[in-house]
Parts: structure tokens; sequence; C-alpha cells
């Protein structure tokens, strides 16, 4: 019986092979954290699990990724703040490669390093 080495590792629902990444960032002024999300259209906040997340749509619908999706809008990342932490989680090496540049220079205009 021979088994593909592709088919033992996870995938993402995009078909991506499932690498999380977790990255945490400073942030120094929450408010101003807040409100650069609330103005930016490809974020959203999910009320009921206290956490943001970033589609591929609107502001970043020109990211390209490597694969072709079936989909769109699909999730990027899920973003979680508390007073003094951004945490930016993704599901694959490929979305932290297409987004973490374009996120960078957001949370640079809010101070969070």
């Amino acid at each position: 019986m021979s088994i593909s080495i592709t088919k033992l590792f996870a995938k993402t629902d995009t078909q991506e092979p499932y690498q999380p990444i977790k990255l945490v960032f400073l942030v120094r002024t929450h408010a101003k954290l807040i409100a650069l999300f609330k103005r930016l259209k490809c974020i959203e906040f999910d009320s009921i699990n206290n956490q943001w997340h970033c589609f591929r749509q609107a502001e970043i619908k020109h990211i390209t990724m490597i694969s072709e999706r079936s989909y769109e809008p699909f999730k990027l990342a899920t973003l979680i703040i508390s007073e003094t932490r951004l945490q930016v989680h993704v599901n694959s090496f490929e979305r932290a490669y297409s987004i973490l540049p374009w996120l960078c220079q957001q949370l640079d205009k809010v101070e969070v390093t």
C-alpha cells in the first residue's frame, strides 16, 4: 500500500498546507488600533468571540496568492487585541507571506511594533 506524503498533512479550507503561525505585536495606543480596524473594510469585528477577522476583500483584494481560491472573500487572519498586545493568527505560510507586508504598513500608522 502506498500513501502519498501530501495526503498526510492537514490542509486549510482552501487546500493550502496547514501551518499555524502566531505573531505578537506591542500595542502602544489601543484606541488608535481599534479606530484603524474600524476604518478598514477588509477587517470585520466578531463580537461573539471578541476578535477581528481580516478578509481578502476591499483594500487588500489585490493581494495575490500562490494558488487559486474557489471563493472570495476568504479569511486571511484572525486578530486578537488586548490592552498591550495584538496577536495575529494565520493558518498557512502562504497567507502570512501574502498579508504581513500590508498589515505591517497599517500597524506602523498607529505605532504598533
